[in-house]
């Protein structure tokens, strides 16, 4: 998991720490089969996915890359900075986005995370859709309201 240092179309972000923190905390249920760098932040700049994989490809060339994304993503595919060579480095692999169980058995709550934020920003409840110890950080540090 690499949190976005600069998003490529100007979309605001939480500070940058902050959401490496609650990646962290949303990656610890996985034990040591999810892992959250700051690769990014490293890159500098503008992030770019194409520019993420090459460096991880340099860094770690015997590592297999998947880019996990969610259905809707797909329509925004034709935006992002050299999409083709995206998948030449890296198997992608399409969550859906419904109420339905994927083939795959794993169900996306059909909310995007404007929806969340949105939600949070008007104090509803967001059981089952923020981990438990992300939404205690986001109280803490009193992010999105």
């Amino acid at each position: 998991m690499a949190p976005c240092f600069h998003h490529a179309f100007d979309k605001p972000l939480t500070p940058f720490d902050d959401r490496m923190a609650m990646c962290r905390l949303a990656a610890e249920p996985f034990g040591g089969r999810v892992s959250v760098c700051d690769v990014e932040r490293t890159l500098g700049g503008v992030s770019r996915t194409l520019a993420t994989l090459e460096h991880l490809h340099q860094r770690h060339p015997d590592h297999a890359w998947v880019l996990v994304v969610g259905s809707d993503i797909l329509a925004e595919a034709p935006r992002w900075h050299a999409w083709d060579r995206i998948a030449d480095l890296a198997d992608l692999y399409v969550v859906a986005r419904s109420e339905t169980t994927a083939a795959d058995g794993i169900l996306l709550p059909n909310v995007s995370s404007t929806d969340i934020r949105a939600g949070l920003r008007q104090g509803r409840e967001l059981c089952g859709l923020v981990p438990g110890s992300v939404m205690a950080y986001i109280q803490a540090q009193n992010l999105y309201s």
